[in-house]
Parts: C-alpha cells; structure tokens; sequence
C-alpha cells in the first residue's frame, strides 16, 4: 500500500509539474507576444512622428513660398502643396486643418485683390522696339503689387506663425505620450 501511495504521489507531481511548465510557457508566449507588440508600436509611433514632422516642414516651407510669391507658386509645387494639403487633412489634428485652410484662404484672397503682373511679351522673330518701356511698366506693377500686398502680410504672417506653433505642439504632445496614450489620441484625431 505504501508503493501506491508514493506511485499516486509521483503521478500527481508530474500533473502538477507538467500543468506549470504549461500554463509558464503560455504565460511567456503571451508575455513575448506583448512585447513584441509594444516594440511594434513604439516604432510605428516614431515613424508617424518623423513623417508628420516632414511634412509640416514641407507645408511650412511651401507657405513661406507662397506668401514670398505674393500667392503665387510653380504648377508643379503647386501641386504638390495641394497633396500634402491633402495628407495633413487624413493625418493632423482639426485645429491644425482648419488653421492651415485659413492662412491657405488669406492667401488666395491676397493674390486675387493685389494687381496682377501685365504679360510678359516674349519676341519671337521681330524686333523688340518697345522692351525698355514693358520693362518698366513691369517693374512698377512689381512695386504696386508689394505695396498692395503689405496690406495682407502682417496678418498672414500672424497666422502662419500660430500654425507653425500649432505644429510644434502636436509633435511635442505626440512624442511625449506612451504608447497607449499615443493610439487614444490618433483614435481623436
């Protein structure tokens, strides 16, 4: 009786032994597993931070432009900004969307009340007799133009610069949040 009992006793132990290694190895697993993911995450959350502050360079840079050319940009950095317009819409905040239309709007509203440039006359095989007087009606629409415009600056420039500080913040919030914090907060966006 006494073999039967320390037969039962091992028989147990095993179980016992066998279901700790178990529930220890799904424990570890689960516990990897989350790991792994918060490593996931943590870099996607870099990624999105060093993207977004790209592009708040880029849209930054191309307002400066933009104001500097009196409203006025290539066709193809024109294009450009309307597509990272566009990003920044999917990706930022609605303050920094709607800020970013207002200095857009006060702009485009700039560049259709100033006076615009006359055409340039570009000769092609007959002489130019009259270039010296387009040169200096060119010149003095210029001079208009920039006089007109200083009318709006100011307060373009007051906007730009409270987007600009916009931005700053919602990198500044975005790389001190953790995590979790961080996913809840792109969840509001």
């Amino acid at each position: 009786m006494g073999n039967w009992w320390t037969i039962a006793g091992t028989i147990l132990g095993a179980l016992i032994a066998g279901f700790t290694v178990l529930l220890n190895s799904i424990y570890s697993a689960k516990s990897s597993l989350k790991r792994e993911n918060r490593n996931r995450l943590i870099q996607e959350k870099e990624r999105d931070i060093k993207e977004l502050e790209t592009l708040y360079q880029e849209i930054l840079h191309s307002l400066d432009k933009l104001i500097r050319g009196l409203g006025f940009l290539e066709k193809n950095e024109l294009e450009k900004y309307y597509k990272m317009e566009i990003r920044i819409e999917l990706i930022s905040t609605k303050e920094i969307v709607t800020k970013l239309s207002d200095v857009s709007k006060n702009i485009s509203k700039m560049a259709t009340e100033i006076p615009s440039m006359p055409e340039e006359f570009i000769p092609k095989f007959e002489e130019d007799y009259d270039r010296q007087t387009r040169l200096e009606i060119r010149k003095e629409a210029k001079k208009t133009r920039n006089e007109e415009a200083k009318k709006y600056t100011p307060q373009i420039r007051k906007e730009y610069s409270k987007l600009s500080e916009l931005m700053k913040t919602d990198l500044k919030n975005r790389r001190i949040f953790d995590v979790d914090k961080y996913i809840t907060y792109r969840k509001n966006i």
